[in-house]
């Protein structure tokens, strides 16, 4: 009789132990949680600098090299190309937390597509500063 009691309040009591302070394993997912939130903020911050960094190119762009080379400046619709009619993300749909992965993968392509545009408009430079410079010759 003590025997059985003595298990009915130990379950009884790691019952209410996990519920009011969950368990070893659930406090462990907990801190991987807040680490991975911080490391998207983190990440997100790295994303603002990188894109104040690429629009500051774009103004060298417009604004030194190409009217200095008699070049117009390149329409936005060619500097911020949009995707369009393919669900890229779809793998990354049915997590809790899959708008801010998304979100992050949605932030990096576009400055991948900036880059690429960036770097396609100062090897255009080059090549007409190329140009320019030999016929100063």
């Amino acid at each position: 009789m003590i025997f059985s009691l003595s298990i009915i309040f130990s379950i009884f009591y790691l019952t209410v132990f996990e519920n009011s302070f969950g368990s070893p394993k659930e406090f462990k997912l907990k801190q991987d949680i807040e680490k991975i939130q911080l490391q998207y903020s983190l990440l997100n911050k790295k994303y603002e600098h990188s894109f104040k960094t690429m629009n500051d190119l774009r103004l060298s762009d417009d604004k030194r090299y190409r009217p200095i080379l008699g070049m117009d400046s390149l329409p936005s619709s060619l500097r911020n190309p949009a995707y369009g009619g393919v669900d890229r993300y779809r793998d990354l749909e049915g997590f809790e937390y899959s708008p801010t992965i998304i979100q992050s993968h949605q932030k990096l392509d576009i400055l991948t597509n900036m880059a690429r545009m960036q770097e396609e408009s100062f090897s255009n430079v080059e090549d007409i500063r190329k140009e320019w410079a030999r016929k100063q010759e």
